[in-house]
């Protein structure tokens, strides 16, 4: 079997040239490939597989006395790269100049001279098909002229194994044959259907599959071939009816019986029945369920060289499913595979040496696999890479690099790196700045739901930038984003209610959004929540205005309730001009003559430095009087104010029972801040 097929059910025409350049060692030499083989290996027979895929050949006996230019050919054709091997007509034109390129005349001459076998018995024709007797020319190649008229007799006369053989001949065009597919079918056909010759059932089986031969593509025959070569025991065979039974193209579908067949190809050590057993095994189908059992199984084909397995072994140990879990060895096994050439074995070894997960972090050997990933079209493995020569990590920062690998990945569609692609041709790094291609990438990110590419597709409609500005679609694509939880886009929907941009004026759904972006932490948003809560009027016949007016009046008659509500109206620009300022000075009236919420909100002020000068000691008074006086939200930030030093000395102590008196009257942010507080070594509960 070709080793570039030891991962795939599918046949590629290169791989009959592999086995012919098999077949030139084992003709001129007499030893067969497995013996070839163990007389290489020997104790190192279980890794022959491995072995193979990494170049392994048979070895020419020093004496063989093989053509130089017979050996460049078989190696040509048994080389580990399919593109490599010649096709058949070049082969053909090679072997005709190695043989003195004859005639067909001479040919014939030939043929009538040596059909000494056509007067044989049955008897001597068994003798003279023993490997021992068959015929070589002077210098001890197997002369395959001879070898084609034993054949050819032998067929005729009704030997299986000689219909098998001329079957060969014709299918690779050997003993000076033109190939002929069709001619093969036949004969394949003739020893099948004598019952007891497995390979040729086999190899009629995969001729009906594939359509050649002359024969229609027709996969119930197909099966029935493969059935009857699998029941006398052809692994091949019977790995083919584990699959045919998976696919159900030919056969009922019936993942019992594709099973049962898999697993007697696997326990004859047939290394894909080994790794789709495996498979089976791990999402339950046609066996139960046992990770277990699906490691010993891709244990098995890995040790045969299975790359699919070596990697699908390296993520049971990695997630440690089957077996304990254990990260030096998923990336031993992500090595082997990685070395293979699997792009998903290179990009895992790539995060592993990133991580440092079972490997000592080396972001050089990082990004050297990331980059053998990535050049076979990798996709995270190119989002990665790209990564890296932004960041310099384990490379020489390099932004243009940077530019190229999001792009290939952006290409394939991978919504982070058209996210990032466009935000660097946006603002000019590693490329020209190019805002409306930046427009354009971030669009199809947007497109695939990327939340961030959503909020900034939505700032540039609002901004005009790289576009034409337009406040409805710039609405459309923030609530795009809100609706997935990114509390800005939230607190810009906000304003868009508000302000009627984009969206019909809405002060209740402005709100809304201004409360979910406040719970995401948007500190603005929390600040409009607390002015929109206690800024709505109680008497809903007057209009904003008026009522505005009506707050005014009441508060300078020294109303506290209406001064703080006055504050509040200021803060939030509701029924007037916005103006902190002024918020700040109607909440100190109301906090002077004792009205906890006014207190706070004057606190509030103080800690950001919004309408007042910033003065952390001064929030911390303010909090501290309207905590007094048992408001949940001032005594839960006064504990954050203790926990974290800020305008006044940190005293956990003293945070805990602020945090414990907000958390008694159920608020939440207190309850978590009182909980990771205690749970911390060496805090003392009040």
């Amino acid at each position: 079997m070709s080793p570039n097929r030891f991962d795939r059910m599918h046949t590629v025409k290169e791989d009959d040239v592999y086995s012919f350049g098999i077949s030139i060692f084992e003709m001129w030499t007499g030893i067969g490939p497995r013996e070839a083989y163990w007389r290489l290996l020997q104790d190192q027979w279980d890794d022959r597989w491995v072995k193979i895929y990494d170049g392994l050949r048979p070895e020419l006996p020093p004496d063989s006395g093989m053509p130089e230019s017979l050996q460049v050919l078989m190696k040509e054709c048994w080389h580990s790269d399919p593109k490599v091997r010649p096709p058949f007509a070049e082969i053909a034109r090679r072997l005709k100049e190695l043989l003195g390129g004859e005639s067909p005349d001479a040919k014939q001459n030939f043929t009538e001279k040596n059909s000494q076998y056509s007067n044989l018995s049955r008897d001597e024709i068994t003798q003279a098909l023993q490997p021992e007797k068959m015929a070589k020319g002077p210098d001890g190649f197997l002369d395959l002229e001879k070898a084609l008229l034993l054949f050819q007799q032998a067929a005729d006369m009704g030997f299986p194994d000689a219909q098998e053989r001329l079957a060969f001949f014709y299918r690779y065009g050997l003993g000076g044959l033109t190939r002929d597919l069709s001619k093969a079918a036949h004969w394949y056909r003739q020893a099948a259907e004598l019952g007891n010759h497995p390979k040729s059932q086999l190899e009629l089986g995969r001729f009906y599959h594939e359509g050649v031969g002359g024969l229609e593509e027709n996969g119930a025959e197909a099966v029935r071939w493969w059935q009857q070569a699998a029941e006398q025991g052809n692994v091949d065979a019977q790995y083919r009816m584990g699959v045919a039974f998976y696919t159900g193209s030919a056969v009922k579908q019936d993942y019992q019986l594709s099973a049962e067949w898999l697993q007697r190809a696997a326990d004859r050590g047939h290394v894909n029945a080994q790794y789709h057993l495996a498979i089976y095994y791990t999402k339950g189908l046609g066996v139960g369920k046992n990770d277990f059992k699906a490691v010993e199984w891709y244990e098995k084909a890995a040790f045969q060289g299975s790359t699919s397995a070596q990697y699908n072994l390296a993520i049971m140990y990695a997630e440690g499913m089957g077996t304990e879990k254990n990260l030096s060895t998923a990336a031993g096994w992500y090595l082997r595979a990685a070395e293979k050439a699997d792009a998903d074995a290179q990009y895992n070894l790539g995060n592993s040496f990133f991580k440092g997960e079972g490997v000592e972090i080396n972001e050089a050997s990082a990004f050297q696999w990331y980059s053998r990933a990535a050049e076979q079209g990798h996709v995270a493995a190119q989002y990665s890479l790209a990564k890296a020569y932004y960041t310099g990590a384990g490379i020489e920062q390099d932004k243009e690099a940077a530019v190229l690998w999001f792009g290939r990945a952006a290409e394939q569609g991978d919504a982070m790196s058209q996210y990032n692609l466009g935000y660097l041709l946006r603002n000019g790094v590693g490329a020209a700045k190019d805002e409306g291609t930046a427009i354009l990438w971030y669009h199809k990110a947007a497109e695939q739901g990327l939340m961030e590419a959503q909020y900034n597709l939505a700032l540039a409609y609002e901004h005009g930038r790289g576009v034409e500005e337009n406040k409805q679609i710039a609405a459309q694509w923030y609530y795009k984003a809100a609706i997935q939880g990114d509390a800005t886009a939230q607190f810009k929907l906000g304003n868009a209610y508000l302000a009627g941009q984009g969206v019909e004026e809405d002060s209740q759904t402005a709100l809304a959004w201004y409360r979910k972006a406040a719970e995401g932490g948007h500190e603005k948003a929390q600040e409009f929540v607390l002015d929109f809560e206690e800024a709505e009027t109680e008497d809903s016949k007057f209009d904003e205005e008026e009522a505005a007016k009506s707050l005014l009046r009441e508060a300078e008659e020294g109303d506290a309730d209406a001064q703080y509500r006055l504050g509040a109206a200021y803060a939030s620009g509701a029924g007037m001009e916005q103006n902190d300022g002024k918020a700040a000075e109607w909440y100190r009236k109301a906090a002077e003559q004792g009205l906890a919420k006014a207190q706070f909100s004057l606190g509030y002020a103080y800690g950001k430095g919004v309408g007042v000068e910033k003065d952390t000691r001064a929030m911390v008074m303010w909090y501290q009087r309207a905590a007094e006086q048992g408001l949940v939200k001032a005594q839960s930030y006064l504990g954050d104010a203790f926990a974290k030093g800020v305008g006044v000395d940190k005293d956990e102590r003293v945070a805990v029972e602020w945090y414990r008196r907000a958390a008694d009257q159920g608020d939440s942010a207190a309850q978590r801040a009182l909980q990771r507080l205690e749970s911390q070594a060496g805090v003392l509960s009040a």
